[in-house]
C-alpha cells in the first residue's frame, strides 16, 4: 500500500493588519456584531456575527483598492470605512457587499486618520501626511475636499459638537486646534500651541459626554 507524503505548505495567514469592532442591527432589526478584517494588500472584509448562534455573513469588497483603514458607525446605522489606500467605502444592513464611494483626498499619497460625524450628518475625514480634511454628504453622495488645514504639519484629527462645531486637532511639531467653517472649509487657528521639538507645552481635543468640544492645555481648559 502506497502513501503519499504530506508537503507541510506553511502559515498561510499570519495576522490581519486592520481589525474592527462595531456593534450592528441587522436587516431585521436584531442585534449583531460587525467584525472587519484585511491583509495587506489584499481586499477588506466584514463578517456579520449572530450573536445568538455565532453565524457568520461575509461581506467582501470587490472594488480595488480597499484595504482597512479607521471607520465609524453613523446615526443611521450606516458603517463607513476609510481605506489606508485613500478611498472611502459603505456598508448598510442587507447588503451583499462594500459599496466603494469615492476617492478621499485630492492629493495622491494621504491615509486617514480619524472621522467625525455632525449632527445634519455630514461625514469628516482628517488625513495625514499633509494635514488634509474631507467633507462627504451621504444625501447627495459628494465629497467636498477642502485641502491642508496647516501649511507645515502634517496630521488633522477632525472632531463634530453636538452644536455643529468642527474643529481638529493638528500634530504633530506644533499641536493646535483648528476651527473649521463646515460649509467652506476655512481653517481658523485658535488656542494654545505646543511646541514638541523644544519640549515645550501640550494640546489635545476632546468630545465629551455633553457633546461639546474642549481643548485640554498647557493653558488651561476651553469650550
Amino acid at each position: 500500500m502506497s502513501t503519499t507524503p504530506a508537503n507541510d505548505l506553511g502559515i498561510p495567514v499570519r495576522a490581519v493588519s486592520f481589525v474592527a469592532v462595531e456593534p450592528w442591527r441587522d436587516a431585521a432589526g436584531k442585534l449583531s456584531l460587525l467584525v472587519m478584517m484585511c491583509q495587506t494588500s489584499s481586499a477588506l472584509f466584514v463578517a456579520e456575527v449572530d450573536l445568538e448562534t455565532g453565524h457568520c455573513r461575509q461581506v467582501l469588497a470587490t472594488q480595488p483598492n480597499t484595504d482597512g483603514g479607521i471607520c465609524l458607525r453613523s446615526r443611521d446605522g450606516t458603517l463607513y470605512i476609510a481605506s489606508n489606500s485613500g478611498y472611502l467605502l459603505r456598508f448598510r444592513p442587507g447588503d451583499l457587499a462594500l459599496s466603494q464611494l469615492g476617492k478621499l483626498f485630492e492629493i495622491d499619497g494621504q491615509s486617514p486618520v480619524l472621522m467625525a460625524e455632525t449632527p445634519d450628518g455630514m461625514i469628516f475625514i482628517g488625513g495625514c501626511n499633509a494635514c488634509i480634511l474631507t467633507r462627504y454628504e451621504p444625501a447627495s453622495n459628494t465629497f467636498t475636499r477642502y485641502g491642508k488645514m496647516d501649511p507645515e504639519d502634517q496630521y488633522f484629527y477632525p472632531k463634530a459638537g453636538i452644536d455643529g462645531t468642527v474643529a481638529g486637532l493638528v500634530l504633530m511639531c506644533h499641536p493646535h486646534v483648528v476651527l473649521v467653517d463646515p460649509q467652506t472649509g476655512e481653517p481658523r487657528s485658535l488656542g494654545p500651541v505646543a511646541h514638541r521639538d523644544g519640549g515645550h507645552g501640550h494640546v489635545s481635543l476632546h468630545k465629551l459626554a455633553d457633546g461639546m468640544l474642549y481643548i485640554e492645555s498647557h493653558e488651561g481648559h476651553f469650550r
